[in-house]
């Protein structure tokens, strides 16, 4: 009886985790806070039982997820609304110290697509000190993780993107939209304008 009692009670633990083990943030945090509170509550002999043969993740995935659910930093509504929905990355974040962690969210460096190696990035730029200017994205990637080339390329079209949209603006009249700038604009103008463009991104 005692060993059915005991084998209920696992199952049921399992059960719960089980159900909330999903690919959305609340999820996610909400399966790290069931662990903690079915380590605690089951009895002695139980816990790692469960962990090895109940669970649809390994031990160690277990103690990672279980770290997600104490960082209380995830609750906090600004972040929630930003956090990636990827245990392991949202694992990453947990290693941040409280400098570095509001310092990345607060210039967009922690947001829905971001992966693991943004946050190296930012553990990385934290340690040799470098500036703020190394927590931002380009295209995708930790500026730390650009190189100067690709830096100097982006420079390069985004001059050819505001030369065009400056020789552009100057044929729309005040109530012109984006939609209706082809009838502003002569055709052949356009044509001139992307050519100039194109060869100041490769000049």
């Amino acid at each position: 009886m005692v060993e059915t009692a005991i084998i209920s009670d696992r199952a049921r633990w399992a059960g719960l985790i089980s159900a909330r083990w999903r690919s959305a943030v609340e999820d996610i945090i909400a399966t790290g806070r069931l662990l903690i509170e079915a380590k605690a509550a089951l009895r002695h002999g139980e816990w790692l039982p469960m962990l090895r043969e109940d669970l649809p993740f390994s031990e160690a995935n277990a103690q990672r997820l279980m770290q997600i659910g104490r960082d209380t930093r995830l609750s906090d509504p600004r972040v929630l609304a930003v956090l990636p929905p990827h245990w392991s990355t949202i694992h990453a974040l947990t290693k941040l110290t409280d400098a570095q962690f509001w310092r990345a969210v607060d210039s967009g460096v922690v947001r829905p697509d971001m992966e693991r190696k943004h946050v190296k990035a930012t553990q990385r730029a934290a340690s040799t000190g470098d500036g703020p200017s190394a927590f931002y994205l380009i295209d995708g990637k930790a500026i730390g993780d650009v190189s100067v080339g690709e830096l100097q390329s982006r420079v390069t079209a985004l001059k050819a993107e505001i030369a065009l949209l400056t020789e552009l603006a100057g044929y729309a009249t005040p109530t012109s939209s984006l939609m209706t700038i082809k009838e502003c604009v002569p055709q052949a103008v356009i044509a001139a304008s992307v050519r100039r463009a194109r060869a100041l991104q490769h000049g």
